[in-house]
């Protein structure tokens, strides 16, 4: 079991992109502060996972987060689908010290709800694999506007 500091990489998995994490993360380049879990849904793919409040997150996948925009971060997430690799240090962020507390509507929920929409009318879709996910639907206009983040070492590109 991994103790408060250390560098663990924590693995997520789902089977349909409907499926929230069940986490928030925070950070970036442009609020000068780490990434790191802020809150964790109890019984979350993420809470099962062991990702925890207060974990400092280093990389997703094979990219290293250090000097990414919190929106590079966000689409690294969004591209991984439905398995993501977290590299994260445990209990590294102390989240009583208000200097990590964001107060901006984009400091970092990670929503993975799928909806579809109908007319004006917004209904939520559930189990439905065939509709794409609002993450997605961001990726997708995203990519075309967004420089490749830089890779961690031994990545294949």
């Amino acid at each position: 079991m991994a103790g408060q500091g250390d560098t663990v990489m924590i693995s997520l998995r789902r089977h349909e992109t409907s499926t929230p994490w069940g986490f928030s993360m925070q950070g970036g380049r442009e609020y000068g502060l780490p990434f790191f879990i802020q809150k964790v849904s109890a019984h979350s793919i993420a809470d099962r996972s062991g990702l925890r409040p207060g974990d400092a997150v280093l990389g997703i996948g094979r990219t290293n987060l250090s000097g990414l925009e919190h929106n590079q971060a966000k689409m690294e997430i969004i591209r991984a689908g439905n398995e993501v690799d977290f590299t994260v240090r445990k209990g590294a962020i102390d989240l009583r010290n208000p200097a990590y507390h964001i107060d901006s509507p984009d400091s970092g929920v990670i929503n993975e709800e799928c909806t579809q929409w109908t007319g004006y009318r917004q209904t939520r879709q559930t189990g439905n694999p065939s509709v794409q996910s609002r993450s997605f639907k961001m990726l997708e206009q995203s990519l075309h506007d967004e420089p490749e983040p830089e890779q961690l070492p031994g990545s294949d590109v």
